[in-house]
């Protein structure tokens, strides 16, 4: 059998099994899709696209148990991100699909959270500013989730939010150390996974901070005076105050205060957690990284004398 007809559902051999097993059959063949279709060729996927598509769409509307529904639930959804990272602006629907999304997520459970967050992040990704309306609207529903129970759906709102970094300058200049209070207590008690994702969102925080990109007209501005519509440059911050607001965190271990200057700079807290002194480490190396080897060669006295200084406060720490 040809491998594209091999995707579509076998509707004979489905009439012919037994009803208590139809769920089963019918699930079986979902998560073959769910498996196949990623390294599908387009070519053979084009040929057979719009019968399976009448296929999927005739499931809906069938009486299905959770698992199927579930199948279902996120086929469209990697369909709605690939569109939109595809399309970009072209997916003007996108004023009509994020209510629609933020509602789901509040009744959706666990592995429904992460997958629309993950789907929101590709959406803001596609439209970058033309999207700029929804920006606060995505960060206020993943910030509610960066501190989930489920590490799968934190990571998911960790990765909405490094999306947005880019195209919403609140995140990398009035909200900064905001954004750096909630990293931390998204590594409280986190999984490998987590802390990876916190230490990329801080590399991408602290990067986009220190070379703020150029004002972005956005399409809500367009045929505004040019002097209504005009943004101010954002002002880059300080390498020093970058390394502080990391080192802060680390020593203490946890939650706190970030001004410049306060005594939880002087040494490191006993009692900290060893999940956000290990994510901030890795969010000390994911920064040099998206920074590069050219900035790093030209920065590295100021980062050596900045971790000899780190390192000092842990004093005993170090070893526990």
């Amino acid at each position: 059998m040809d491998e594209s007809h091999s995707l579509l559902l076998n509707e004979e051999a489905l009439r012919q099994c037994p009803d208590p097993k139809k769920p089963v059959f019918l699930y079986e063949w979902l998560r073959y899709l769910d498996r196949i279709l990623p390294v599908t060729q387009r070519s053979d996927l084009k040929s057979i696209q719009s019968q399976l598509v009448q296929q999927l769409l005739s499931r809906l509307t069938s009486v299905n148990g959770p698992p199927i529904r579930y199948l279902l639930a996120r086929a469209a959804l990697a369909c709605i991100a690939s569109f939109y990272e595809t399309m970009g602006r072209c997916g003007s629907s996108f004023v009509d699909t994020f209510p629609i999304m933020v509602k789901w997520l509040k009744v959706a459970e666990s592995q429904g959270r992460a997958e629309i967050l993950v789907t929101l992040s590709s959406m803001v990704t596609g439209l970058g500013s033309g999207a700029a309306n929804f920006h606060k609207d995505v960060y206020k529903a993943a910030k509610a989730h960066l501190a989930d129970r489920v590490m799968a759906v934190r990571a998911a709102a960790l990765q909405c939010v490094t999306a947005l970094v880019p195209v919403y300058p609140p995140l990398y200049s009035t909200e900064l150390e905001a954004v750096i209070t909630l990293c931390t207590k998204a590594l409280d008690g986190s999984n490998y996974e987590t802390r990876l994702a916190v230490a990329r969102l801080l590399a991408v925080l602290l990067a986009t901070a220190l070379q703020p990109p150029p004002p972005m007209c956005s399409f809500h501005t367009m045929g505004k005076s040019t002097a209504n519509s005009k943004a101010m440059p954002i002002r880059p911050i300080p390498l020093d105050d970058a390394l502080h607001l990391l080192a802060a965190s680390f020593l203490r271990g946890g939650i706190g205060g970030f001004l410049k200057g306060s005594s939880s700079y002087s040494s490191a807290t006993a009692g900290g957690q060893k999940d956000v002194r290990a994510g901030i480490a890795m969010g000390y190396v994911e920064l040099m990284r998206e920074m590069g080897a050219t900035w790093l060669e030209r920065n590295l006295a100021a980062i050596c004398r900045h971790l000899l200084e780190v390192a000092a406060k842990c004093g005993t720490l170090a070893y526990t």
